[in-house]
């Protein structure tokens, strides 16, 4: 493999996410404050609707500032190939 690739590889395992988890799901309007607040990429897939990745390392405190609620679980992941991840970030279903 080349050396771009290999960093490439390299980043993807080391970058930290965050895992937000809703039961009852994330409605479009704190989608869009967490990505204007916190000023970062925030990820949901279809099949999994209780389930964001947000691109960072955010605490349980920033989560509640950006969408005024303390309504859901959080979880700090590192690897964006992590199997405890809900879905791969950046693969389409």
């Amino acid at each position: 493999m080349d050396s771009v690739g290999m960093h490439a590889r390299d980043v993807r395992s080391k970058t930290r996410v965050t895992v937000l988890r809703r039961p009852s799901g994330w409605p479009r309007q704190a989608v869009n404050l967490l990505t204007e607040r916190l000023m970062t990429q925030v990820m949901g897939h279809p099949m999994n609707p209780s389930a964001l990745i947000l691109m960072g390392d955010f605490s349980q405190e920033d989560v509640e500032k950006a969408i005024g609620s303390p309504d859901f679980y959080i979880e700090k992941v590192e690897g964006l190939d992590n199997p405890s991840l809900p879905f791969k970030p950046g693969v389409g279903y």
